[in-house]
């Protein structure tokens, strides 16, 4: 498991007064227990830490399901359409929530430009 996370609150461990972050500061986690705490780092040390103090803001998960869903759709759609779609475009612009709306966006402009072209050749 590796994900990154926000810090929702400060904190600094009893066992390695070396390991504390503050809040909004971005941890790299590692590991997680099945009692609610995660293993992270940041600043060069690592530590465990209770989970409620941050917040996942990225998982191997979500750049996992971002680059399938983004490669499968860009590289079909290149095939399909006979266009020099760029993958690497198309894969950025299917991230997330607001990713996915401009990623169909991004199909929608160019299924219209291979009708235009289409229509241009009539």
């Amino acid at each position: 498991m590796k994900s990154k996370a926000k810090a929702v609150s400060p904190f600094k461990s009893n066992d390695d007064p070396s390991f504390f972050f503050n809040e909004d500061e971005v941890l790299l986690i590692t590991d997680q227990d099945d009692k609610g705490w995660y293993n992270g780092s940041i600043n060069g040390k690592t530590g465990w830490f209770p989970a409620s103090f941050v917040e996942i803001i990225e998982s191997d998960s979500d750049n996992a399901n971002k680059d399938t869903i983004g490669s499968r759709f860009s590289t079909s759609l290149r095939d399909l359409l006979g266009l020099s779609v760029s993958i690497s475009f198309l894969t950025a612009c299917s991230s997330h929530q607001t990713g996915n709306y401009i990623f169909l966006k991004a199909v929608i402009f160019l299924i219209l430009m291979k009708l235009q072209m289409i229509l241009l050749q009539l």
